[in-house]
């Protein structure tokens, strides 16, 4: 965004005198006939114009005649370039003032304007103004990366376009932004990257942040992005955010630790023997930790979640009634849509009833089932609650594409693994 529109690149004024006299050898001598054209020029950068002012003043003799401004970027402009071109009828001893702009100028260029005047068809030219055109710096805004939950390095990037440009980074807890942060003065022609870290900030809040870059030729404002600080951290350091519905307080990803919040860590079975094996457990999806577990978390085993120490501190694995109380709370059993996430990003289609209006954002990690292996991923979300029904099953809720239910409380062995969500003390 451009939020100065002008500026002037280079005014200059000049007043010409032009005397004109007849071509004719054979006529007797006649007295010059003489006038003052004064040209003005500004450029405005964010525009791409060059607008100019003729002031034109009769001082003896002269009743009409033609006036303009040819524009090149050649030293010598014609009137065969960009020209503007005013006939003037009647003159009086009394200043006439034209106006033109020449539009769609090449950033970073030099232009020539030359002035001519016209009588009976004589062309005369007169002085020559420079015009060198600049541009704006080119601001950037990029995602925040490294956020913590009072930490987040903000990015962009910025190409002062051959300009003494200062940088800084807007940021406010509204898109109003209001605060800044001074990165540096840039020179040169090129892409920079440009980063600032932002210390303090509050777990759980929004904040808005831009890049703002400025130099002589106007200021430039990058697009405004978004920090959503999360509020919760797990034992291995990864963040989440949290949600309240009704009288809950969700995290709003899936866990993704591998440690237990007292430091032990969780067992990584990736061969066959997971499917024998009768204590805690974890893996990724595919065992491809690389691609899912930013997005999908881990999938757990219920021996895992059994043991009570999944969750980070202050939070716990739901039960069966507290999985209920949310059924219940969102409308019972249609109410999988409020729980998807909405679109096509994450979830196949149809993804039926997809709206998130819960918040709780449920995403598509699939599973690692006794049946059929890693499957359903971008199909299903299954989340683990941590009461057992027998000694060899246990309490899993779950969302599909495929229709819009919500499929509370359903009975799995507990060797399957299946994400986990978190809900607060």
């Amino acid at each position: 965004m451009k939020t100065r529109a002008y500026f002037v690149a280079m005014i200059s004024v000049f007043a010409l005198m032009f005397m004109l006299s007849s071509c004719n050898p054979h006529d007797n001598p006649k007295p010059v006939l003489t006038g003052t054209m004064s040209t003005a020029a500004t450029y405005a950068a964010v525009a791409h114009s060059l607008s100019v002012e003729l002031t034109i003043a009769q001082t003896a003799g002269l009743k009409s005649a033609s006036f303009g401004v040819c524009l090149s970027k050649n030293p010598l402009p014609t009137v065969s370039d960009n020209n503007y071109e005013t006939e003037i009828l009647n003159m009086t001893s009394q200043s006439v003032v034209r106006d033109h702009v020449f539009d769609n100028l090449d950033d970073n260029s030099t232009y020539y304007l030359r002035s001519f005047v016209r009588v009976n068809g004589e062309l005369n030219y007169l002085g020559v103004i420079t015009i060198t055109t600049t541009a704006p710096a080119d601001a950037i805004t990029l995602d925040a990366t490294s956020i913590t939950t009072t930490d987040a390095v903000l990015n962009g990037t910025v190409n002062p376009n051959n300009l003494s440009t200062t940088v800084t980074f807007e940021y406010g807890e509204t898109t109003s932004l209001g605060q800044s942060i001074p990165v540096g003065t840039y020179t040169g022609a090129t892409v920079t990257p440009v980063t600032i870290k932002l210390n303090s900030l509050t777990p759980g809040k929004t904040y808005y942040f831009a890049l703002k870059a400025n130099n002589q030729a106007g200021t430039t404002m990058g697009s405004v992005m978004k920090i959503w600080m999360p509020s919760v951290k797990d034992y291995d350091g990864n963040y989440y955010h949290t949600i309240v519905i009704g009288t809950q307080t969700w995290l709003l990803e899936n866990l993704n630790v591998t440690h237990y919040n007292d430091g032990t860590a969780i067992p990584n079975v990736t061969d066959a023997s997971w499917k024998t094996i009768t204590t805690p457990n974890y893996s990724y999806y595919n065992n491809d930790k690389a691609t899912y577990a930013s997005t999908y978390g881990a999938l757990y085993n219920q021996y895992a979640v059994a043991t009570g120490k999944l969750a980070p501190v202050g939070y716990h694995v739901p039960t069966s009634a507290e999985w209920d109380a949310l059924f219940n709370y969102l409308g019972g059993s249609t109410c999988g849509g409020a729980l998807k996430e909405a679109g096509y990003t994450h979830w196949a289609a149809p993804n039926v009833g997809a709206t998130n209006s819960s918040g709780f954002t449920a995403l598509p990690a699939g599973l690692h089932g006794l049946t059929n292996d890693f499957t359903d991923i971008n199909i299903s979300a299954i989340f683990w609650a941590i009461d057992q029904r027998t000694s060899t099953d246990a309490w899993a809720s779950y969302v599909e594409s495929s229709h819009g239910n919500f499929m509370s409380n359903y009975s799995f062995f507990k060797q399957n693994q299946f994400s986990v969500r978190c809900l607060k003390n």
